[in-house]
């Protein structure tokens, strides 16, 4: 049975996942987002080193331009895309899962996220400049 919070709930378990989960494609979607990369970012995943990194890259790549957001997962929670993706741009070349190193997956957030600021910046100019400024001046500084 259930237990019932005393917190309100405003949106249902697969709202949430629909607006906070890992994307779940349909084949079309899939075609769209993973099976259409243009070609500065495949050479933005193609500049990762090893296959899986690439591969994570490429996901990450497209997971971001459909919800705008960035996903932790591991290879189970996404196969069908991996598998996609591998077919696609490796030409289904033999895929070991591992485990991605910490600082990679960073360095692909980083470069995923600067990819998509310098493309919106060329599409709306100096408004998302000044947007970009703002959010950088309210974020913490990591040294």
């Amino acid at each position: 049975m259930a237990t019932r919070s005393k917190r309100l709930t405003v949106l249902s378990e697969a709202e949430q996942f629909a607006l906070y989960g890992l994307p779940d494609f349909d084949d079309s979607q899939r075609m769209q987002y993973l099976g259409s990369f243009t070609e500065e970012e495949l050479e933005l995943a193609l500049s990762r080193p090893g296959v899986q990194a690439q591969t994570y890259c490429a996901l990450q790549v497209a997971y971001f331009k459909a919800k705008k957001a960035f996903f932790q997962f591991s290879w189970d929670d996404v196969e069908d895309d991996r598998a996609f993706v591998v077919s696609r741009i490796f030409n289904s070349q033999a895929f070991i899962p591992q485990a991605i190193a910490k600082h990679e997956l960073w360095n692909c957030f980083k470069i995923t996220l600067t990819f998509h600021e310098h493309v919106l910046l060329l599409q709306h100019g100096h408004i998302t400049s000044m947007l970009a400024q703002l959010c950088r001046n309210r974020l913490p500084a990591f040294g």
